[in-house]
């Protein structure tokens, strides 16, 4: 992984080489989450994000590289599929570039707070009798509404889903209004979230963001 990382970081991959820039993510903003090519792509305060995860029964792993800096965190677990893999690289790269801390302290964002009721309705959604409100935008709705999006979604949530939010950081990026969430379950588990509002006053969910962290 170390002799991979300093390939991509030199631009040395065979991918370079051969002249395609895998790097470049693809151009939907709309998009429940943003993913070309085997990787999540995302921002933050200015930072470009390429990011990956796997989870299966006894192994776990996060992979995330900030484009700016070329700089790489690479998390192997020997635990099982729930082990907060992205929670402890998030929390490893904060020490090397702490502007990217993931923040933990309510602000003032009362558009903050009224979206953070849509996140908490959009995952309760999935549960037996739930509804997806109406702020959720199309592609949010058809992923939401398929049977591998409620699917992801349940497993996400099956040690215990949310009970309260709180916005702890709200961001403009790339003509996106970003809002992250610290979320509360009642099965002693908290959660991270970034929520994407675009254009047009619609709900665009990235989970590929959400770290989960047992308590």
């Amino acid at each position: 992984m170390i002799a991979y990382l300093k390939a991509m970081h030199r631009r040395a991959l065979p991918a370079d080489r051969a002249g395609f820039d895998w790097r470049l993510k693809a151009a939907h903003p709309d998009h429940p989450f943003q993913y070309y090519g085997g990787r999540f792509f995302s921002t933050y305060h200015g930072r470009h994000i390429t990011a990956h995860n796997g989870r299966t029964p006894g192994f776990s792993s996060s992979w995330i590289y900030v484009k700016e800096d070329t700089t790489s965190i690479i998390i192997h677990a020997n635990r099982q599929d729930y082990a907060p893999a992205d929670l402890l690289a998030w929390d490893l790269l904060a020490c090397y570039l702490p502007e990217l801390r993931y923040p933990s302290h309510a602000i003032e964002s009362p558009e903050g707070t009224e979206w953070g009721e849509v996140v908490l309705a959009a995952i309760d959604s999935v549960r037996p009798g739930g509804r997806l409100p109406s702020q959720c935008s199309k592609p949010l709705r058809r992923f939401m509404e398929s049977e591998n999006g409620r699917g992801l979604w349940k497993w996400y949530f099956s040690h215990g889903f949310p009970t309260a939010i709180v916005c702890v950081d709200d961001e403009s990026s790339e003509g996106l209004r970003q809002f992250r969430f610290w979320l509360t379950a009642s099965a002693g588990t908290e959660y991270r979230l970034t929520a994407v509002v675009n254009t047009d006053n619609e709900l665009v969910l990235k989970h590929n963001q959400i770290s989960r962290l047992h308590l």
